[in-house]
């Protein structure tokens, strides 16, 4: 090391902690979570879209269950944000509650969840689940 940046090294150090004072990382977020269903109503078969927005300081994973013994989860590695679309088809009529979950680094969570009603309609084929997902 040269004598400069030894000495820039040591003036450096040697500053109170006081004039650090307007640094700071990012600010903390509340953790939450948020699902809608669109439609909320739907015949058997017919895709129901499932998205979920989530925040918090450090983010392990997000679960959805479907209400029907379906379930999708993705890993969010401790991002801050994550989000997701889900495409689901119900394949009985009924009233299903559609739960997704958080969890944050630490063991805290946060629930949000939706009422789907599917109708029977037996002229409409079965549809296949698709998602995407996006971690920040």
């Amino acid at each position: 090391m040269n004598r400069v940046s030894a000495g820039l090294l040591a003036g450096l150090l040697s500053l109170p902690l006081s004039a650090c004072s307007g640094v700071s990382g990012p600010a903390d977020l509340v953790l939450s979570i948020t699902l809608t269903a669109t439609p909320s109503s739907a015949a058997v078969g017919s895709p129901v879209v499932f998205r979920f927005d989530a925040q918090g300081n450090s983010l392990e994973g997000v679960a959805l269950v479907y209400g029907d013994g379906v379930v999708d989860s993705i890993a969010t590695y401790q991002a801050r944000t994550a989000a997701g679309v889900y495409n689901h088809g119900y394949t009985d009529a009924g009233e299903f509650l559609a739960v997704v979950t958080v969890l944050e680094t630490g063991g805290a969570t946060a629930v949000d969840s939706v009422t789907v009603s599917i109708t029977a309609d037996a002229g409409r084929p079965a549809v296949l689940t698709s998602r995407a997902s996006r971690v920040n």
